[in-house]
């Protein structure tokens, strides 16, 4: 995102070279140049923002990463005990249902 920035702002830089050498030299011809350029940096303006947007929505849809207080603790919002395997969850159930 810093790089379509970086860009937007060359854009503008080549805008003013381009006015200023269409007004200065009185070449006519940059003056379309000047305007394409300033165009173009909009517009790549308007891109950055709507990356900066997109990327906010993703973070905020995103869970939070689960991290551990130390290394013998378990993970903070983890559940406390460990996950049992398939066919002792079968047993438990059949015992309760007799």
């Amino acid at each position: 995102m810093l790089a379509v920035r970086v860009i937007a702002w060359v854009c503008f830089g080549a805008a003013a070279l381009s006015l200023w050498l269409a007004v200065a030299h009185e070449l006519a011809a940059f003056v379309s140049t000047a305007f394409a350029a300033a165009v173009s940096g909009v517009l790549l303006l308007a891109v950055d923002l709507a990356l900066v947007r997109l990327t906010e929505i993703r973070d905020a849809l995103r869970p939070a990463p689960l991290r551990a207080e130390s290394p013998t603790e378990p993970a903070v919002g983890a559940p406390a005990e460990s996950a049992a395997s398939l066919a002792e969850l079968e047993r438990k159930l059949a015992a309760k249902r007799g």
